[in-house]
């Protein structure tokens, strides 16, 4: 019985353990600038509502930073993905600190925003990328899980845990809390020694390495990652709103909905990391986890027709449980589909980063649907609004279902074969590429002769 490949070398275990904790620092720092979103509007002189600078500034600068991360993670290679994802890192901390200790009018803090948002941006594309490279075979998809369940940890808990440590109430430690973070994951990601440096991430190669992605494959893989963060994003924004307006909850209600939305998330995010976490055969590992993003995107289209069934009749005791549903379906989707999608198309940094800004242009265009939808509803009566948004929500699940469906259906085994062939060739070194001739058969056919 031939013994199992070897995973890449460096510690494994120990990479992903600091890849999940600087994802959890990253994602607790840009949970919390909507944290004190309030007291920033006090601090500088505006209105919440005024503050929409600050959101279009951070879209489109993370949609710019993640095009950009991706070239800079193809150019730099491999060995300085580590490097370029602790400067980010110290970025984003940087840019936390001048929100709520440098910025003094309403642009200047839009301009902090971004420089976060630019940090996250490369963080997110190249982070991701070098998750999998450095990956084992088989558990790209369990490891991304890891990874993402880590970072929405960190947007849970962050704005729920800081008032207890501040007194008052008030988030005036924003800043220092976020330059901390960062400054602890990147002395995570830059480590002594090459455990945790360069050379363990060098086997891009071995997986294929890289080629161009069919304009089909490439359009599908875009639509989705944009309608699947969209749909996730607007969720979370607009549930608590929807939640106290349309369904009849209360503020206090509406905003553990929304929580329970976002710890769901985690759950289903370290549930599918415990169901592909790579043990079996791989070709298995790899359907199960092609098959679980198609039923848990089918999942979450019938959590939203369950939340219009439940707007529609007033049942609000279902409310919960099937926000949680909707939340646990939305977690597999991103991480598993990035890796499966990697694993397919094989393709560059620079591939990756686009992606990761076709996220960021969903996250911009997708929520506003979703509140006009909302809002349209809601001038006709309180419970057709929550119908209305509930069954966008459906419709967007199925979109994304549809286009990962199709992916499935042109991406067949057999050319996923032909494309991780050229990579064993490749790797064999001239002497081995024909069958050595024994000196005695070459003596005999001399002597003939």
């Amino acid at each position: 019985m031939a013994a199992p490949p070897p995973g890449p070398p460096g510690g494994g275990q120990l990479r992903l353990v600091v890849y999940a904790l600087s994802f959890l620092f990253i994602g607790s720092g840009m949970a919390l600038a909507g944290a004190e979103l309030e007291w920033l509007a006090e601090r500088v002189g505006a209105r919440t509502a005024e503050l929409w600078q600050m959101y279009a500034a951070r879209g489109m600068a993370y949609c710019v930073s993640s095009l950009l991360g991706g070239v800079a993670g193809d150019l730099l290679g491999d060995r300085g993905a580590h490097g370029l994802m602790g400067v980010s890192m110290l970025a984003a901390g940087l840019g936390a600190y001048a929100m709520d200790f440098v910025a003094t009018t309403p642009s200047q803090l839009a301009l902090a925003s971004t420089g976060v948002s630019a940090a996250m941006g490369v963080f997110d594309t190249v982070g991701n990328m070098a998750i999998l490279r450095g990956a084992a075979d088989g558990s790209q998809s369990s490891d991304m899980s890891v990874a993402h369940a880590a970072f929405g940890m960190g947007c849970f808990a962050a704005p729920a845990a800081l008032p207890t440590f501040l007194g008052g109430g008030r988030l005036v430690s924003f800043g220092k809390v976020s330059a901390a973070c960062a400054i602890l994951g990147t002395t995570l990601l830059c480590l002594p020694g090459g455990t945790l440096r360069g050379g363990d991430l060098d086997v891009a190669a071995a997986k294929g390495g890289k080629r161009p992605v069919r304009l089909d494959l490439a359009v599908a893989a875009c639509a989705t990652v944009l309608v699947y963060v969209g749909a996730e994003q607007g969720a979370g924004a607009l549930l608590a709103t929807v939640g106290h307006l349309s369904f009849g909850l209360s503020s206090a209600a509406s905003l553990r909905l929304t929580s329970t939305l976002w710890l769901a998330l985690f759950v289903g995010r370290v549930a599918s990391a415990k169901l592909l976490g790579g043990g079996g055969e791989q070709k298995k590992d790899d359907d199960a986890a092609d098959r679980l993003v198609l039923v848990v995107s089918f999942v979450a289209a019938a959590a939203g027709l369950g939340l219009a069934g439940a707007t529609v009749g007033g049942g609000h005791l279902v409310l919960f449980p099937l926000v949680f549903l909707l939340g646990a379906a939305y977690g597999p989707v991103y991480p598993v589909a990035f890796a499966r999608m990697e694993s397919k198309l094989h393709f560059s940094a620079t591939f990756g980063g686009i992606l990761v800004a076709t996220g960021g242009i969903g996250e911009m265009i997708l929520p506003p649907v979703l509140f006009f939808a909302w809002h349209q509803g809601q001038q006709v009566t309180q419970r057709r609004g929550g119908l209305a948004f509930a069954a966008t929500l459906a419709a967007l699940s199925l979109l994304y279902a549809l286009a990962w469906a199709f992916i499935l259906a042109r991406t067949s085994p057999a050319e996923d074969a032909a494309a991780a062939a050229p990579a064993t060739t490749q790797k064999r070194p001239p002497t081995a590429s024909y069958d050595r001739v024994p000196t005695a058969d070459i003596e005999m056919v001399a002597q003939r002769r």
